[in-house]
């Protein structure tokens, strides 16, 4: 089993939203992003769930410090997922 690594907000966002993409292929995203089979399956499940606002790293921080994404972080993040489900369809 593979232990996970430490990864950013806009990370845990591209990794969740590739899963998707890939029809929620776990051990490929575990094998393409490096990390655990466990982050993976709980980043997907909260951005089903909740939106990319819910794979926050909000330790130790207050409910008013809670970290947003710029507009043009939104834009890139979309434009990634478009190109992996094209990736997908077109394969």
């Amino acid at each position: 089993m593979k232990d996970g690594r430490k990864t950013t907000k806009i990370e845990r966002i591209e990794i969740a939203e590739w899963t998707i993409a890939k029809n929620k292929q776990y051990a490929a995203a575990m094998k393409h992003f490096n990390v655990s089979h466990g982050q993976v399956y709980s980043w997907v499940r909260k951005y089903e769930q909740h939106g990319p606002e819910a794979l926050a790293d909000r330790r130790g921080k207050n409910k008013e410090q809670k970290g947003e994404l710029t507009e043009n972080e939104k834009k890139d993040l979309e434009i990634k997922r478009l190109r992996a489900r094209l990736e997908y369809v077109s394969s």
